[in-house]
């Protein structure tokens, strides 16, 4: 087994030098995220992927060991474990000192108190919150002169590159996997549909979502939808509307903010028509509060903004005078899940001046990989409330729940 330790700026162009170094048979043994010495905070981070390959030249010939007379094997040489196969008597001598090397490792691990995986699950959401400019320690490799730890470092490669391919950050990947090896055998874990149906329990486990819009009994329930331009606001709201109408049979009323583009107020209007709802146009805060005592007898109010880009402070300041803090206003940030990760990040920061309620994702039907869906809102500790596929109304419109989210997430829907 030849092990080295690669350096890269990126997953991306880390896997390009394990290919050209070690070819494409290499297996990815941990990552980590290393920040350069001497610099403190300011330091500049870069990825440590430690990679290997088998090494045939380097193998060792096993000696010819002489033919003895098959003997009956103690039961106690299965270890109790199911499906043992039995090896004949004279392949167990050739091998004698790798099994005892085995028991050895076996006796220690025996000793060792192993959490629960909802302690792991517990500690691993609190680590979300700490993924900002921290970086997670990994464990370090073993040398290949232990072939039981770099098959359990193989193991692990191959489950943090399946969260990888995913989206999953780095450090969100390792600890998921050693929460696994912390509860399972590497024999589970080795078998694929078993991982997979554990990742899917884990993932969905890790994964914060608000429900479906309900009626409220002290007034009708208001929501606006806010966000950067071309998200598409306005669509996800007709398409709350008529699912809200289709699923609970009550009222809604359609109010925009958005005077800026006269198309936005047309295509609304043209939703209203289609659902035989009411539509209001408005211009300050006043008339806001207007609209929604002339519609106060209804059961949902549902708002929709301006486009704002997250650079432009002013424009979201004057927004948080309509949707601001004692509005009694539920924010719904809206955000293009195709958009890259950190500008999604920066978008949450910006909008943060206002009370964010919930997260909706769209355009989740242009996204090659979902992994944001899990790493953006654990960070934020907002729960997802809505996800859109497609520009059909109501259709392509989802309630969020675990779930489907993961399913997003591990390329299953």
């Amino acid at each position: 087994m030849q092990v080295k330790v690669f350096e890269s700026e990126d997953m991306a162009s880390g896997l390009q030098k394990i290919k050209e170094t070690l070819g494409p048979d290499a297996l990815i043994l941990s990552t980590r995220t290393v920040r350069k010495k001497g610099l403190g905070l300011l330091g500049k981070s870069y990825l440590e992927i430690t990679a290997a390959k088998d090494s045939p030249e380097l193998s060792v010939q096993k000696p010819p060991v002489p033919k003895k007379k098959k003997m009956p094997i103690p039961l106690e040489v299965c270890d109790n474990e199911p499906d043992t196969v039995v090896p004949e008597q004279e392949e167990i001598v050739g091998i004698n000192p790798l099994a005892r090397e085995i028991e050895q490792i076996k006796s220690q691990l025996a000793g060792q108190e192993i959490k629960s995986i909802q302690t792991e699950l517990n500690e691993l959401k609190e680590l979300f919150r700490e993924f900002s400019g921290k970086a997670v320690q990994m464990p370090q490799v073993v040398p290949p002169s232990m072939p039981a730890t770099v098959k359990k470092a193989a193991s692990s490669g191959f489950m943090i590159s399946r969260l990888l391919e995913a989206g999953v950050q780095a450090e969100v990947a390792e600890t998921i996997v050693s929460c696994a090896r912390a509860k399972y055998s590497e024999a589970q874990l080795e078998d694929e549909k078993f991982f997979e149906a554990f990742l899917v329990e884990t993932v969905a486990d890790l994964i914060s979502v608000s429900g479906p819009l309900t009626a409220q009994d002290n007034g009708p329930r208001k929501v606006a939808l806010i966000g950067p331009t071309g998200v598409g606001k306005t669509t996800t709201m007709a398409k709350l509307a008529a699912e809200y109408l289709f699923r609970t049979k009550g009222s809604v009323a359609l109010v925009t903010i958005d005077t800026y583009r006269i198309a936005a107020v047309e295509q609304l209007k043209v939703y209203g028509e289609i659902m035989n709802l009411p539509v209001e146009v408005v211009f300050s805060p006043e008339q806001l509060d207007q609209a929604f005592a002339k519609h106060k007898d209804k059961d949902l109010i549902l708002i929709d903004t301006a486009g704002r880009s997250p650079k432009d402070v002013v424009k979201i300041n004057e927004l948080n005078t309509f949707l601001g803090a004692g509005s009694g206003v539920e924010n719904h940030l809206v955000l293009a899940a195709q958009t890259r990760e950190k500008d999604l990040l920066e978008t949450i920061r910006t909008f943060g001046k206002m009370p964010l309620n919930n997260l909706i994702f769209t355009k989740l039907d242009e996204c090659e990989d979902c992994g944001v869906l899990l790493n953006v809102p654990a960070c934020q500790s907002l729960p997802v409330s809505f996800l859109t596929n497609g520009q059909r109304v109501p259709e392509d419109l989802l309630i969020a729940e675990p779930i489907n989210i993961t399913d997003f997430i591990l390329g299953k829907m």
